[in-house]
């Protein structure tokens, strides 16, 4: 194997490429302990966690890390939500968290 790039996904992404990599990777006890730690934490799809990035970044204009982290933690209430939108450079309102928390429902809620 062989580290083409590197870039941030959330848990449940890598999971999946951990699981296209298993075939090769299965006597490597660091893949095998990563793979229980992915399939402990993931919260969601692969699928509907890349459409979630995609929806929190355009509509509401998050960094793609906030994104992730809301992703990988799946706040259920403003007070959970708020601390993971530290990373932005501007002051996200209160309507716009609510609107993040809305699309991590519609989106993973269902996973």
């Amino acid at each position: 194997m062989q580290i083409v790039s590197k870039k941030y996904v959330p848990i449940p992404i890598a999971k999946r490429i951990v699981e296209e990599t298993l075939e090769t990777t299965r006597d490597n006890p660091i893949v095998a302990r990563t793979y229980e730690y992915l399939i402990a934490f993931s919260k969601c799809s692969s699928d509907a966690a890349e459409k979630a990035v995609e929806k929190l970044v355009k509509e509401l204009g998050l960094r793609e890390e906030t994104a992730i982290m809301l992703i990988n933690i799946m706040p259920e209430t403003i007070d959970e939500a708020r601390p993971l939108f530290e990373l932005e450079k501007k002051l996200v309102e209160t309507q716009d968290i609510e609107r993040a928390l809305e699309i991590l429902r519609e989106s993973c809620g269902g996973d």
